[in-house]
């Protein structure tokens, strides 16, 4: 009842959720795939990688930088087009190229990704008192993503007939469960 008076209630942010709060990726990842494919039949592929920099640099100017430059917008930021066409569309020009990634780089990326993001987030709790929960995306996120997709894409093997493996097609439903779990806890759980 909580989660569909909070839908009704915000409209304005209403199309980027989705039925759940915690499946607010499903619409994120629509919307760039659309994005995406409108800019594929303009024949501007790249015209997607340059709005996803665009509207990730307004994602995190209404939301984890917005207390240094006056407060965080009303539009969740987090959530829609915002932080997810930068990654379909670096996914797409990867593939596009026929991206080769070197373990080793990878994995200096993705170290130096997490080292950026854990200073960012650090700096902006000192600076403007930005709690590290509030952080969704920060510019660290970039890099870290980045390595990491490429070290499993130069690692294919890794996991190969393990149990994780065999979870594979159960992510989605594991996923939509677990909020079912969390709202178990909530009322049920000590408070």
């Amino acid at each position: 009842e909580g989660q569909w008076q909070m839908q009704v209630g915000d409209r304005l942010n209403v199309w980027w959720v989705g039925g759940m709060i915690h499946l607010w990726f499903l619409p994120a990842l629509m919307v760039a795939v659309l994005i995406l494919g409108l800019c594929q039949q303009a024949r501007l592929p790249r015209l997607a990688l340059l709005l996803g920099a665009l509207l990730y640099g307004l994602a995190l100017i209404g939301g984890s930088y917005g207390p240094l430059l006056g407060g965080e917008w009303a539009l969740l930021t987090r959530n829609g087009p915002f932080f997810s066409l930068l990654f379909v569309a670096l996914g797409a020009e990867l593939r596009l190229r026929t991206w080769q990634p070197d373990a080793r780089r990878c994995a200096l990326m993705m170290v130096a990704g997490m080292g950026l993001y854990a200073l960012e987030a650090a700096g902006l709790l000192r600076v403007a008192a930005v709690p590290l929960a509030r952080h969704d995306f920060l510019l660290g996120s970039l890099p870290w993503a980045l390595g990491l997709f490429g070290l499993l894409l130069a690692n294919p093997a890794w996991g190969k007939d393990s149990w994780l493996e065999r979870q594979a097609p159960k992510v989605l439903g594991l996923y939509c469960l677990h909020m079912m779990l969390v709202v178990w806890l909530m009322i049920f759980g000590p408070q």
